[in-house]
């Protein structure tokens, strides 16, 4: 069996030697075996996409056997605090999934793993075989959106989302995506619905990436994002009233900065958010350029 290996996660095994500016606890993989069902019009790995196969947003990552991998891993225990394992939807790769999920258990490494279910039940099989904690994502925070972009009813997904949670609390995770069309008012809102449902937030910029759908669309700005970042942090740590929270006559935020009482508070906002570990390096941005989440 294969397994993708983000080119970052090759140099923290040892499998190839690349120059990462970033810290990295966490490793990543991706099971992709197949087309994807899904056809996410941002997504390289969607159904139309015609971008390569061996992509995930910017990242490369190439294949490996997986018993390379492990044994990489088993070698880099000292290194790695977590695995994150990426999967695509279609039947081959959450049998693969499930099978990585069990011998990464096995290894005694904390995996987080991030899928998109049909129902309850597949987010039962992969906690019982080992998975420490579940990542759903939503992406598009707007049912119209969601409808457009990914597919699907947001509504039926949310409600799977708040089930897992219920069943599994402090043990899911969710994605959303700023840029794609959404307004903060509609962040803001899933993100005050997800600290309510104990539900953890990976927030990520949008990324155009060449060969999907959304290739030309553009990503968001800087000073956009880091208001956001400041908004989820706000209210997924409770550190501040987010009645106080200003929208603008198109619903985006202003002024969040004014509402950090101090520097170190601010910092802590802009770390890469979602799973514990979690850096995601240079997937929203070029190594050079600003850091959309930052790492220290």
């Amino acid at each position: 069996m294969f397994v993708r290996v983000s080119a970052g996660t090759q140099n923290l095994l040892g499998l190839k030697s690349i120059k990462v500016d970033a810290p990295m606890h966490m490793a990543y993989l991706m099971i992709s075996r197949g087309q994807c069902d899904y056809d996410c019009s941002y997504c390289a790995q969607a159904r139309a996409a015609q971008s390569k196969r061996d992509r995930l947003s910017r990242v490369v990552w190439p294949e490996y056997d997986f018993s390379e991998v492990l044994d990489a891993l088993e070698n880099s225990h000292d290194q790695v605090k977590r695995l994150c394992l990426q999967v695509t939807s279609n039947k081959q790769s959450k049998e693969d999934a499930l099978r990585v999920v069990k011998a990464l258990g096995s290894a005694h490494f904390p995996v987080s793993i991030s899928v998109r279910p049909e129902s309850l039940k597949e987010v039962e099989e992969f906690m019982h075989s080992g998975a420490e904690r579940v990542g759903i994502a939503v992406d598009a925070v707007e049912e119209d959106l969601f409808l457009r972009i990914r597919g699907g009813s947001l509504k039926r997904h949310l409600d799977l989302l708040c089930e897992a949670a219920s069943q599994f609390p402090g043990k899911i995770t969710t994605h959303a995506i700023v840029g794609i069309g959404e307004t903060d008012r509609s962040l803001v809102d899933f993100f005050v619905d997800c600290y309510f449902w104990g539900i953890k937030v990976g927030l990520f910029s949008f990324t155009p990436v060449r060969g999907t759908g959304m290739s030309d669309h553009l990503q968001p700005s800087l000073e956009r994002y880091r208001r956001v970042q400041l908004a989820r942090f706000l209210i997924e740590e409770d550190v501040g009233n987010t009645e106080l929270l200003e929208f603008d006559t198109s619903e985006n935020l202003v002024g969040t900065e004014s509402l950090f009482s101090d520097n170190s508070t601010l910092s802590k906002a802009l770390l890469t958010s979602g799973c514990p570990d979690c850096t995601r390096p240079f997937y929203n941005e070029r190594p050079g350029h600003v850091m959309f989440n930052v790492f220290t």
